[in-house]
């Protein structure tokens, strides 16, 4: 799934986030750091690395807890950021290398997404933080009624219904890394929002790419099976 080299990348930074303690992965009994766990025979963290470095990104920071010991061992080769205490999913991103162009990715996403595509897409709109969505499908537990003022015009049982999600990937521009406070536990929801009352554009990255969240055994399983074929192929 890799990306042919481009140069408009090379001034973007990236950081890697993995500065959660993995306790959904851990709950089903490893003791190993998700960030540390395999997928098609590389860690998740070497996965989020080489899509960074495949596009052109080689300044590359990640984000460990200092409790997790193997986990810093395993990203030392790198910029390391060791949160002294949990700064939520975005707070590291102030206390990353200076960028004019910071790609934040979470270590338990994969995906083919293109980042030159996407980082391309938040230049032009001018945003001070752009994130990528894609649709996933959601099935409602109840019926669905359409009405037209009390009359019912359709019924659909269970529908499944597309939802527009945060795929967990972001680009922020100094104007949204400014508005975290040094040392500040903030997750995105509350930076995007902040940015949205201060008067700021936040935009999104709509795709179609393949992506997958793990946080278990399952996704884990999953990710094993689609990622085996590409590399069988």
């Amino acid at each position: 799934m890799r990306k042919a080299l481009n140069t408009s990348l090379m001034s973007a930074k990236g950081l890697i986030m993995a500065g959660g303690s993995s306790e959904r992965m851990r709950a089903s009994g490893t003791i190993t750091h998700k960030a540390l766990r395999e997928v098609a025979g590389r860690t998740l963290l070497q996965h989020n690395v080489e899509m960074l470095r495949s596009h052109g990104v080689h300044d590359i920071t990640v984000a460990v807890n200092e409790a997790e010991h193997d986990l810093l061992a395993a990203a030392s080769r790198f910029h390391l950021l060791i949160e002294p205490k949990p700064l939520g999913t975005i707070g590291a991103a102030r206390l990353a290398p200076p960028a004019e162009t910071l790609i934040v990715l979470y270590v338990d996403n994969l995906t083919d997404l293109d980042l030159r595509a996407f980082v391309d897409f938040h230049r032009g709109s001018g945003a001070a933080l752009t994130v990528a969505s894609h649709d996933e499908p959601f099935r409602i537990p109840f019926g669905q009624l359409e009405l037209a003022g009390s009359w019912v015009v359709a019924y659909k049982e269970k529908p499944l219904l597309p939802i527009s999600i945060s795929s967990g990937l972001y680009v922020l521009s100094p104007r949204a890394i400014d508005a975290i406070q040094p040392g500040e536990r903030i997750h995105a929801p509350e930076l995007i929002n902040r940015l949205i009352a201060n008067g700021e554009k936040v935009a999104a990255f709509r795709h179609q790419a393949w992506w997958i969240d793990i946080n278990d055994e399952a996704a884990l399983a999953c990710a094993e099976a689609a990622l085996g074929r590409e590399v069988a192929r």
